[in-house]
């Protein structure tokens, strides 16, 4: 995603949306995201129906959802902003671990959107993991509005590269 230089020379962050129905997961994963400068989390939704309200106000670069929540879950969210706008969208999901349940996922666009298994941000594993999630947002190309193919989802991890040979994210753990 191309970004104008800030101020400093540096690129503008990833205005970022998180969208889960667990109060206590949005604040870990806002917490964990904040250590990174090429990331601002720029509002918080509790489920899909509140973060399209929030999205066209706040015009997020990229909208990190849970897939499984109360009102409007997370693959009815996607097929909503994917109709209306250009965001990239990161679901966040326990079900990628069980095949019989990514049929939903599996139909959804690559490019625009990416599937991550909603990663543990506590423990031993917390900073891998955080590692891991920054790194997703802040590879360049899917999540740059990437147009649709008929690419399976996780293959748009491998078009990319890596994190650190774009460049973009500033992990300070």
């Amino acid at each position: 995603m191309a970004r104008e230089p800030a101020d400093r020379g540096e690129p503008h962050p990833y205005k970022v949306l998180l969208v889960d129905d667990s109060e206590a997961y949005r604040r870990a994963l806002s917490l964990a995201l904040s250590r990174d400068k090429s990331i601002q989390i720029v509002g918080e939704a509790a489920d899909g129906k509140s973060a399209l309200d929030l999205h066209a106000r706040l015009h997020p670069d990229i909208v990190l959802m849970d897939v499984m929540m109360p009102r409007m879950d997370g693959i009815e969210t996607a097929h909503a902003l994917l109709r209306s706008s250009s965001t990239a969208i990161l679901l966040l999901s326990i079900i990628v671990r069980y095949p019989e349940h990514r049929s939903a996922l599996d139909k959804l666009p690559i490019g625009r959107v990416d599937l991550m298994d909603k990663p543990v941000l506590v423990g031993p594993a917390g900073e891998a993991n955080t590692a891991a999630l920054i790194r997703r947002i802040c590879r360049p190309s899917p999540l740059a509005g990437a147009r649709k193919n008929s690419a399976p989802i996780g293959t748009v991890a491998r078009l990319a590269g890596s994190a650190a040979a774009s460049g973009r994210c500033r992990l300070s753990l």
